[in-house]
């Protein structure tokens, strides 16, 4: 109801519903947004109280004339009834069973503010609006649901119960430093590698025996952060830091000295049990941890592929494709998974800003 009031429905319709936020200091003053910009020789202090003298001035009827609550609202600069830029606001958004709920809602409230007759009785059409929203809207229970149960899966409360052991690797990890290894160049080892190099963990070290598939897994990753470099996403120094922590061998010996290992190959029982068994002899790091991104198979199998010692500081951690943009990790328990390897998989998991959710060794997970 406010902004409308302050800056006309064509550039209020852009902030709330398009989002557009990103003006110069200018354009506020120019749509209203500002009263007036600070000098670059003032500090903070020095803007708040010449604004204070300058409000102390202001006769009672020139500070009823600020205040929003007793204006209307403006026509538009060019020419445009407000009613259509509404409507017209609304052929560029979701339908309402697309996702577009609250978005005309937003719109309905901004229509109230030019169709009622008061300001009083605009706050109170958009608290009915509101409402209406709060108490009947899917889309909006579903939305707090899901917040809610981000929160409670990084609370660490599922955890908390858990016995830990210290661990030395575990206190790096959890310092987002390491040296990581992924086995398969495949479309989610390379998204996983992706993720893990972001996060500023390194070197991360791709292996996959298909030297074809190890080249084109590489290029894809040296693509992808370019990419993200040209968006602006990355600084171009970063990027630059980041290929350099990218390694890659056709040889599983080559993670002999890593921190963390995700096999991430194909959904074949035997081929990770394999995998499991050459990197029991061969990772030197007795506390690493040894993690499967299987979607499906049992991890207590897998673990059973690694000498009892090992056992503990192995789990599932099976992302979703494409690995280096969904955020749901799930973080598979085994019978042998101990409490603090859950704990240091859960904070690498919030490291590579990824949604950790412990599950239970079990179909489906």
């Amino acid at each position: 109801q406010r902004l409308p009031r302050l800056c006309g429905v064509r550039h209020a319709l852009d902030v709330i519903v398009r989002g557009r936020i990103n003006g110069t200091a200018s354009e506020g003053l120019k749509f209203g947004f500002l009263d007036g910009v600070a000098s670059e020789d003032e500090g903070i202090l020095e803007v708040a109280l010449r604004w204070a003298s300058w409000a102390s001035t202001l006769s009672p009827e020139k500070l009823d004339s600020r205040r929003l609550c007793l204006k209307t609202v403006p026509n538009d600069e060019e020419g445009m009834d407000n009613s259509d830029l509404c409507d017209f606001a609304l052929q560029s958004v979701p339908p309402k069973d697309m996702g577009g709920e609250s978005v005309h809602a937003t719109i309905e409230a901004i229509r109230a503010s030019f169709e009622l007759s008061s300001f009083q009785k605009g706050m109170e059409a958009e608290k009915n609006i509101f409402n209406d929203l709060l108490y009947h809207s899917l889309a909006g229970r579903a939305y707090r649901h899901i917040f809610f149960a981000e929160r409670s899966s990084s609370s660490g409360r599922q955890l908390s119960k858990m016995k830990s052991a210290p661990s030395v690797v575990g206190s790096q990890l959890k310092k987002g430093k390491g040296a990581i290894g992924v086995i398969g160049a495949g479309t989610m080892g390379r998204g996983i590698a992706i993720s893990f190099l972001r996060a500023g963990f390194g070197p991360v070290t791709l292996v996959d025996v298909n030297p074809k598939g190890l080249d084109a897994g590489i290029k894809y990753i040296q693509t992808t952060i370019h990419g993200e470099v040209k968006k602006g996403r990355i600084p171009g120094s970063k990027a630059k830091g980041i290929l350099n922590h990218v390694k890659s061998s056709s040889d599983i010996s080559y993670l002999a000295d890593c921190d963390l290992v995700v096999e991430a190959v194909f959904e074949n029982l035997k081929v990770k049990k394999e995998i499991f068994t050459k990197l029991n002899n061969l990772v030197v790091k007795k506390d690493a941890l040894l993690l499967s991104n299987t979607s499906s198979l049992d991890v207590d199998v897998i673990a059973s592929s690694l000498s009892p010692e090992r056992r503990q500081y192995c789990a599932g951690m099976h992302f979703f494709s494409p690995a280096h943009i969904m955020k749901l990790v799930e973080v598979v328990r085994g019978q042998a998974t101990s409490g603090a390897t859950l704990e240091i998989i859960c904070a690498v998991t919030k490291r590579i800003k990824k949604v950790p959710v412990v599950v239970g060794n079990c179909d489906g997970f």
